[in-house]
């Protein structure tokens, strides 16, 4: 029985013996692209206003995602997702902050039959996020009972306040 190596390069790639089709050239592309990619990839725990919303799929009826920057995210909520409606738990400055429109963004969803809530919980601040915990879940339980599309839960970046409301929604309501 024949033995395998294999070796990893620093890169953790591995390297295949150099053969006649293997070139130089081929080898710098696979290098730019590697590159490339480390650049793309960033800690998916810290928040990249520069790439655009980010949301997850949580149940049938239930999305936690980041801000809505734009009111043309409005328009993906509604017809990729089939969002009707949307609980928004940023206060007014974490909105002023990233230079969010949000009435523009109100606006957009009237006009889309989406209806936009607001439970504000103060960021990074767990005494808020305990006071507000029960009048979000209450929203989001309604909006869910509701049956008429699927709720979109955000917060800035869609990593601490929305999660938690939908954790304690899971829990209050599906345990």
């Amino acid at each position: 029985m024949g033995r395998i190596n294999c070796k990893l390069s620093d890169s953790g790639i591995q390297k295949k013996p150099a053969t006649k089709d293997v070139s130089l050239n081929s080898r710098n592309r696979m290098e730019e692209y590697n590159i490339a990619m480390k650049r793309m990839m960033r800690n998916p725990y810290e928040y990249h206003h520069d790439l655009g919303m980010n949301y997850t799929l949580i149940t049938n009826s239930l999305i936690v995602g980041s801000q809505p920057q734009k009111p043309e995210d409005i328009d993906h909520l509604k017809h990729e997702e089939n969002v009707a409606y949307i609980l928004n738990l940023q206060q007014d400055k974490d909105i002023e902050y990233w230079g969010i429109d949000l009435q523009a963004i109100i606006k957009r969803c009237q006009e889309l039959g989406i209806r936009h809530m607001r439970r504000p919980a103060k960021d990074f601040d767990p005494d808020s996020l305990r006071s507000m915990l029960p009048k979000a879940v209450s929203s989001l339980e309604w909006a869910i009972s509701e049956g008429k599309g699927r709720v979109y839960v955000h917060c800035t970046a869609g990593l601490g306040r929305a999660p938690a409301v939908a954790i304690a929604y899971l829990f209050w309501f599906q345990a």
